[in-house]
Formats: structure tokens, sequence, C-alpha cells
């Protein structure tokens, strides 16, 4: 299915998730190099979470498309077709905030290029359709816990509103959606052994991603021998946000019997964002508990 008629579709069904409209222009006159105000580890660690979303979302739109003709609920084809226009605006604003980041002179291209190199002619080709299926549930079960650790602590505040509305809109959604890809899966297989395999693989490479990419950030920042920088980096992981236990906790549960994304009780955080059609810097200000 081509990319002009997913666009049609998702215009033409009023399901409950659909695509807002993200228009927001960075400025790189705007943006400090640490752009939460004393933490260039989450600085670094939120710009290595954008390098990931335009090669994560293509492959869940992909692997969505795969299977959209396959569906036979009517309510599960109108989610996903929402999830696919959510994902192909996430990668556009995402893409935007990369060029940012090169504009302020972080030399990105080389080890972007190598990642999109291994994902897209070594990972997926050597993947089978219901893995990568598998593969998504664990994408979209990450990013709801990211989203949802990222939003509790409230340490956007201090960002830019440019930047921040990015984060808080994009997680918002991740929150807004986080039962799609289950859902498909649970109607196309559901087979437990291929889930798990998925999700520890994604794990397992989300998670590379992310650290590599932070470090690489900081690298070029000058602070990653910076004994203060890797104390916040110990407490996020451990301390603080708890985003290791909190994280492996979260894909552990996918796999206890009668679970359902929609158990977690993270809706509050999205609220203030999905009430809006149009995303704008004076959307900024998402409701933090």
């Amino acid at each position: 299915m081509s990319s002009t008629t997913i666009s049609s579709e998702i215009g033409s069904n009023p399901g409950r998730i659909q695509a807002r409209k993200f228009k927001v222009d960075f400025s790189p006159e705007k943006l400090e190099r640490i752009w939460i105000e004393d933490d260039p580890f989450l600085t670094a660690w939120l710009n290595a979470y954008t390098m990931t979303i335009p090669d994560g979302e293509s492959l869940i739109v992909r692997t969505l498309r795969y299977y959209l003709d396959d569906l036979d609920s009517p309510h599960l084809r109108n989610e996903v077709l929402g999830l696919v226009g959510q994902e192909l605006t996430h990668s556009q604003g995402h893409r935007k905030f990369l060029q940012l980041l090169r504009d302020k002179g972080y030399q990105v291209d080389r080890l972007f290029k190598f990642v999109h190199f291994l994902n897209t002619k070594i990972l997926e080709p050597t993947s089978v359709p219901i893995t990568r299926l598998a593969f998504v549930v664990g994408i979209e079960r990450i990013n709801e816990l990211i989203a949802e650790i990222s939003l509790r602590s409230g340490k956007l505040s201090s960002a830019p509103p440019e930047a921040r509305i990015l984060y808080e809109w994009h997680f918002a959604e991740e929150i807004e959606h986080k039962s799609v890809a289950f859902d498909l899966y649970k109607a196309i297989s559901g087979n437990k052994v291929i889930l798990t395999y998925g999700i520890a693989m994604c794990y397992l490479f989300n998670l590379t991603y992310l650290v590599w990419f932070t470090a690489t950030f900081l690298w070029q920042d000058r602070r990653f021998f910076s004994l203060k920088t890797w104390k916040r980096a110990f407490g996020y992981f451990f301390l603080e946000e708890k985003f290791l236990l909190r994280v492996t906790q979260g894909c552990l549960q996918v796999f206890k019997s009668g679970f359902h994304p929609s158990q977690t009780q993270n809706g509050d955080l999205a609220q203030h964002i999905l009430s809006h059609r149009e995303i704008t810097v004076e959307t900024v200000g998402m409701v933090q508990t």
C-alpha cells in the first residue's frame, strides 16, 4: 500500500487514534547544545533518542502496512492506520530536530548511516514478518516506558519550548497508542515464544543504541569524562528515574498472563497534548505529576 493511500485512509477514518499536525520550526540560535538546564547527560540521552527514531518509526510503518489487509476488525484497522499516521509525523519531527543537531555542529551522519545499514541491510532482511511485528511490540512497549519515565520526572520543564514540545508530544502519543501494536500481534498470531524473542531483541538493540549514541554526544560535548555527568547517568539508571529497573520490569510484564498495555496507569500524563489537533509551541506544558 502506498504512502498516498495510507494518508488518504487516515484522513477518512475517524478512529480514536489520529495523527496530529506538528508545526514547530527549530532554530539553531534558540537552542543551546546543553538544552536541558544543567543536565548534559539527559540532553545527550534525548538527542540519542532522536537518533533512533527515523529507522525505528520506518520499521514500525513497514511492518504495520504489511499486515493491514489481513485485519477483519474495522476498529483495529482504524487504530493501526492512526498509529501509522502518528509514526510518520514523529519521524518528520525528529528528522527536523536531527538536522538542528547537525546545524549545532554535531557529527552524526557517519554513525547514523552505519546503524541504518545494520538495521535495513542485515537485521531486517534476515527476519520474517511475524518476528518483525513482535519486535515492533517491543519498540512500542519501550517507547511507552521511556515516555512515562520522562514525563513523570518533570525534567523537560527546563527545556526550551521548541525542544520540549517535540518530546512531550511524541511521548504523549506513545502513551495514547500503546496498545495498538500489541492488539495487532494478538490478532495476527499471539505466539508467546516469538513475542519473547522480539521483545528481548528490541530491549538489547534499543538500549545498546541509546547508550552508544549518548556516549557519542557526550564525547562531542567534551563531557564524556566528567564525573558529574556520570553521577547523573547513574542516578538516571538506578536511583532517581530508575530507568533500567522500570524498563526491564515493564518489558517482563508483557509475558504475564492476562497482561494488556491498557493496564498501565499513565494516561493522565498525555491529556494536555492530546487535546490539541495541531502541535505548536503554544501547546507546551504537559501536566506533570
